[in-house]
């Protein structure tokens, strides 16, 4: 799953040894300081299990695990107290793997996860799931023969948040296009946020939108979403600074199956000019919505 096209990952390699992926991210810090970079991750089975635990450990190297007061105070007062950026891990669809394997590897290393979950089809029953996981575009490597579940159980979903953050993914993984009608968007995101919060019995106040298409993004969902969760994030790569709006985080993409080479070259700061064009243009929807920091 997530397979990486192999010229990025040839060139990150490239580049990671002649030194500019190292000269870019000193660039970075030294230029934007202070700031949090959030990255979003989706499966790591367990025999990715030591690949990621050695991914987090790359991480410590230059980053602080950065906490949700640690965010809050940072975008909204523009304090930070550590003597390096910071990072946060966030981890879509709910899978079952994001409770067995992640979180113990987090609570090792001292990481706070921010788990994204599709309440409708966590629900669902086991032998539902290998099924709507391939309907509703879950990618996932889970062994499915043996058992049927994809996603976490809601007792352990529950157990999840007593340690790390549970939020919003929609109901059932749908891109929240300008084609959806009102009745969906809201049962997409006000009546999802109301189930998951009957489970976990706390109030759930942040999302991460699904896909990273432009297609993806409404400002009509945009508006409920603003109306319904005090944080939201994108996948448009992009470190999280002081004035940055709690509705309109960007995230980068990460996962177990990544080389060094390559996680060093999402955290560099390159890929952020990459897709900056494509965040100027999301902000005419994004940004009517996004008055909170």
């Amino acid at each position: 799953m997530n397979a990486v096209n192999p010229i990025k990952r040839g060139s990150a390699a490239l580049m990671d040894r002649i030194g500019v992926t190292s000269l870019s991210f000193a660039l970075q810090r030294s230029i934007l300081s202070p700031f949090i970079r959030v990255l979003y991750c989706h499966d790591v089975q367990p025999a990715m299990a030591a690949r990621f635990a050695s991914q987090l450990r790359l991480l410590k190297r230059s980053f602080v695990p950065a906490s949700r007061t640690d965010l809050e105070r940072l975008l909204g007062e523009g304090i930070w107290t550590h003597d390096r950026p910071g990072v946060i891990l966030t981890f879509d669809d709910g899978l079952r793997s994001h409770y067995e394997v992640v979180a113990p590897i987090l609570d090792e290393l001292g990481f706070q996860g921010w788990f994204f979950v599709p309440i409708d089809l966590l629900t669902l029953p086991p032998a539902e799931q290998p099924a709507a996981a391939i309907r509703h575009s879950v990618l996932h490597d889970c062994d499915t023969t043996r058992d049927p579940r994809v996603f976490m159980r809601a007792e352990e979903l529950v157990a999840l948040s007593g340690r790390h953050i549970v939020g919003c993914h929609t109901g059932t993984h749908v891109r929240l296009s300008r084609e959806l009608s009102d009745s969906r968007l809201r049962g997409e995101l006000e009546s999802a946020k109301q189930r998951l919060e009957s489970i976990l019995g706390r109030r759930v106040d942040s999302f991460s939108w699904v896909g990273g298409e432009e297609w993806a993004y409404s400002e009509a969902a945009a508006k409920v979403i603003a109306n319904s969760f005090d944080f939201a994030f994108t996948t448009n790569t992009c470190i999280a600074r002081p004035g940055t709006s709690r509705l309109n985080i960007d995230r980068t993409h990460m996962e177990a199956s990544f080389s060094p080479s390559l996680v060093r070259l999402q955290l560099s700061g390159m890929m952020d000019l990459y897709y900056s064009s494509k965040r100027r243009r999301l902000n005419s929807c994004l940004t009517p919505c996004s008055g909170l920091t």
